[in-house]
């Protein structure tokens, strides 16, 4: 057994040296990093500098909080999320926004439908053209530029353009 009572410091008394003490790893260059763990709660926290401020958190129930020191969730993110890859969600599960009144979602029945759930207004608002279409075949066509409707066309020349049986 190795047992200290106290402080650990390896490397020069000043500048480049890592440290271990008072529950806390502390790396130090030309600013000082730390990871500490909180005595009472069991929380580790990752640190920067001399502010006191988590860049990342992890409380004892396992949540983890980056720019948040109190996750609610499994994974709470305070700030924007850059992403290069897909997201996937499991079966089942909605995407909220703000609330659980505003949602978005696919079911994984045979059909895989897509349910879009909001307590107010639901707007697409495209650069261009607005599609609908089952498969391969388009039904209808919102015109962006001309501000035209066609159903059964693919290019309104009318504010209402319907081609087929009326």
């Amino acid at each position: 057994d190795f047992n200290v009572n106290g402080t650990i410091q390896v490397g020069m008394q000043t500048g480049l040296h890592t440290t271990l003490g008072n529950n806390a790893l502390q790396f130090s260059r030309a600013s000082t990093s730390y990871i500490d763990q909180v005595l009472d709660s069991g929380n580790i926290q990752f640190r920067m500098g001399s502010s006191n401020t988590n860049l990342l958190f992890l409380d004892s129930a396992g949540k983890i909080g980056i720019g948040n020191n109190s996750p609610s969730k499994e994974l709470y993110v305070t700030g924007d999320i850059g992403l290069t890859g897909d997201i996937y969600v499991a079966q089942n599960k909605k995407i909220y926004f703000d609330s659980t009144d505003s949602y978005i979602y696919a079911d994984t029945d045979s059909s895989e439908d897509l349910h879009i759930g909001s307590d107010g207004h639901i707007e697409l608002e495209p650069d261009n053209d607005l599609i609908v279409k089952a498969g391969s075949t388009e039904y209808v066509r919102f015109d962006g530029s001309e501000q035209r409707v066609g159903i059964g066309t693919t290019s309104p020349n009318a504010t209402l353009h319907v081609s087929g049986d009326t």
